[in-house]
């Protein structure tokens, strides 16, 4: 998520933003208020969206601050601070997307192998979650480290693979459940 027009030049978009931004973490923050009152959501299938909640409140807490603060993206790589600025910004964005693609394969994984995944551990799940908080710290480090040419390139190549893993994973899903006599 990129504002691509500056919030200064135009105030007409600052409050459509913050709007934006509170609402996403309000509704993110009763949601997890939600499974943390709610114990029988707190089970293993619902760890992958508990964080997916997490990252989602993140990105209006944090990354929508950041963007409206400093939008412009040409200054940002030039200086180590800069660069820390736009990994920040990156980190819970591409956590939403990386999170939406761990959900899908998880229930791809569910669907298709039901007695097996009754018996997947916490511990499991654990290393998962950590595994896939490295990966975005990875991906969100090296996103600014780009040339500016490759930049683009590289989002949207990123965005086309989790789509693609999206949208596999749940045609799979539809066709199995349709074939299923259950």
């Amino acid at each position: 998520m990129l504002i691509s027009m500056s919030v200064k030049d135009s105030p007409v978009w600052f409050p459509v933003f913050v709007t934006e931004f509170v609402v996403i973490f309000i509704i993110n923050g009763i949601t997890i208020t939600a499974f943390a009152r709610i114990r029988h959501l707190r089970q293993r299938s619902m760890y992958l969206i508990i964080k997916l909640t997490v990252a989602d409140l993140l990105v209006g807490a944090v990354t929508g601050p950041l963007l409206m603060y400093d939008n412009d993206m040409e200054s940002n790589g030039t200086t180590w601070s800069g660069f820390i600025i736009m990994a920040i910004k990156n980190i819970f964005p591409v956590a939403s997307q990386v999170n939406l693609s761990l959900i899908s394969l998880e229930r791809l994984h569910a669907t298709l192998f039901p007695f097996r995944h009754c018996l997947i551990s916490k511990w499991l799940y654990f290393i998962i979650i950590v595994g896939s908080w490295l990966l975005i710290l990875i991906i969100a480090f090296v996103m600014p480290s780009l040339p500016r040419d490759a930049s683009p390139y590289a989002w949207a190549s990123f965005g086309a693979v989790t789509l693609l893993v999206l949208t596999v994973c749940y045609t799979i899903i539809i066709v199995n459940v349709q074939r299923s006599p259950h």
